[in-house]
C-alpha cells in the first residue's frame, strides 16, 4: 500500500480558563495544553482494512456491506511498505510536532495487539502491532503521539446499533448492551494507555452517532456515554493525556478542547522537499479519506493556512493515508484475483460472460 496525502484541519481548539468544567486539570495536563498550543502543526495517520476497496473508511456503512462479508478484508490486509522510521522521520523533518494515530475507526478493527477482540492487526498477514511500532518511533524521535479511537462500532453487537445513525445496513440483528460496550472500551483504552509508554492525548469520535445530525436544535445524545468512566480512566492512568471528542460542540467536562475534523481544499505548495518528493499534490474529498482515487499530480503537498486555528490555540494536521496497490502482496491484488476467479466460476454455471474489466472485492 501506497501513502497518499490531503489537507485535514484536525483541530483542538484548546479550552480556555473561563470554560466552566467539572474537573480540575493536573499541572501537567495544563503544561500539556501549552505544548499542544505551541505545536500548531501534526500528521494524522488514517488507515485500515478500508483503505483496500478503495472507496473511504466509510465504505462499509456506505455500500451497506455485512460485518461477516467486511471482515473478510483482514485475511488481505498486509501494508508491507509501512515504515515507522520514515514516516515518523518524514513528519519530524516537514516541522510536524505531533501524530495522531488511528488505533480502531468505526469498522471496528484495532490496529493493535489487543487481548479484548479478535479482530486486530495481528490476525492478519501482516502480524506486527502498528501502534506499538509506532510508539517506539514516536518516543525515539521525540514527537508526540495522539491516538484517535472511535466511540461506534458497525460491528459489534453490544454497541447500541438500535439508536445509532449509522451502520444500519451491516446486519446486526441483536440487542445492543452499552455496559458490556463500556468495558470493552475501557478494556481497550487501559491497554493503549499503559502498553505504549506516553500518550499526548485521546481523540475520540463516534459521538455524534447518538445524536440529530449537526445544526438540530437538540444534540441531546440518545445514550449516556459515561464520559465521567471514560475519561476519569484516562486521568488516572496518564493525568498529562489530552482528552477530545469530535461531536462538534461546547466541551464536556474532562475534555481538554474542542475537536474537528474539516476538510480543506487549498492550492498547494511546498512545506518539505522530501515530502514533495514522496507524495506529491492533489486535491482530495473526504469521501475518498484513506485511499485516494489513484491520480497523484507533480508538485508541492501543503501550503497550510494555518492562522484561523492558530489564533484559537489549535493545531493543524495533515492526513496520511494508504492507497492499496495492485502489486501488494497479500494485498488488493490478491484481493482481486480471487475475487475474479470467484465471479468466473459463479458464470461457468449460468454461462454468462465477463463484460470487460469490471470493478471486483473481496465481498461475496
Amino acid at each position: 500500500m501506497k501513502p497518499s496525502i490531503f489537507i485535514l484541519a484536525c483541530a483542538l481548539i484548546l479550552c480556555k480558563n473561563t470554560l466552566a468544567q467539572t474537573y480540575t486539570p493536573t499541572a501537567g495536563n495544563l503544561k500539556a495544553r501549552e505544548t499542544f498550543s505551541n505545536n500548531r502543526f501534526g500528521l494524522f495517520i488514517h488507515w485500515g482494512p478500508f483503505s483496500i476497496p478503495g472507496d473511504g473508511e466509510w465504505v462499509m456503512n456506505n455500500r451497506n456491506i455485512s460485518v461477516k462479508n467486511y471482515k473478510r478484508l483482514e485475511n488481505f490486509f498486509n501494508p508491507i511498505e509501512f515504515n515507522a522510521e520514515e514516516w515518523v522521520s518524514m513528519a519530524k523533518n516537514a516541522g510536524m510536532k505531533y501524530i495522531t494515530l488511528i488505533t480502531r475507526h468505526h469498522d471496528g478493527f484495532s490496529m493493535w495487539d489487543t487481548k479484548y477482540s479478535d479482530y486486530n492487526i495481528m490476525h492478519t498477514p501482516y502480524k506486527k502491532d502498528i501502534v506499538k511500532l509506532m510508539a517506539d518511533e514516536c518516543h525515539k524521535q521525540g514527537v508526540q503521539l495522539f491516538l484517535y479511537y472511535s466511540l461506534l462500532d458497525w460491528g459489534r453487537e453490544d454497541y447500541p446499533h438500535e439508536t445509532g445513525r449509522t451502520g444500519q445496513g451491516t446486519g446486526r440483528t441483536g440487542q445492543g448492551d452499552y455496559a458490556s460496550y463500556l468495558r470493552f472500551m475501557k478494556n481497550q483504552l487501559t491497554e493503549l494507555l499503559t502498553n505504549y509508554g506516553q500518550i499526548a492525548g485521546i481523540w475520540f469520535d463516534g459521538h455524534w452517532d447518538q445524536t440529530q445530525p449537526e445544526g438540530s436544535v437538540d444534540r441531546t445524545a440518545r445514550i449516556n456515554w459515561h464520559y465521567d468512566e471514560i475519561y476519569g480512566l484516562i486521568h488516572r492512568l496518564q493525568p498529562n493525556c489530552l482528552v477530545g471528542n469530535n461531536h462538534h460542540m461546547i466541551p464536556f467536562a474532562g475534555e481538554d478542547g474542542a475537536a474537528s475534523l474539516r476538510d480543506r481544499h487549498h492550492e498547494i505548495g511546498v512545506v518539505d522537499e522530501s515530502v514533495r518528493r514522496r507524495f506529491g499534490d492533489r486535491e482530495h474529498r473526504r469521501q475518498r479519506a484513506g485511499v485516494g482515487d489513484g491520480h497523484v499530480a507533480a508538485g508541492g503537498v501543503a501550503r497550510l493556512e494555518v492562522g484561523d486555528v492558530e489564533d484559537r490555540g489549535g493545531g493543524l494536521a495533515v492526513r496520511l493515508g494508504q492507497r492499496a496497490r495492485s502489486d501488494d502482496a497479500g494485498g488488493v491484488g490478491r484481493v482481486r484475483r480471487e475475487a475474479r476467479a470467484r465471479a468466473d466460476r459463479q458464470r461457468a454455471g449460468s454461462g454468462e460472460r465477463r463484460q470487460g474489466d469490471e470493478r471486483l472485492t473481496p465481498f461475496a
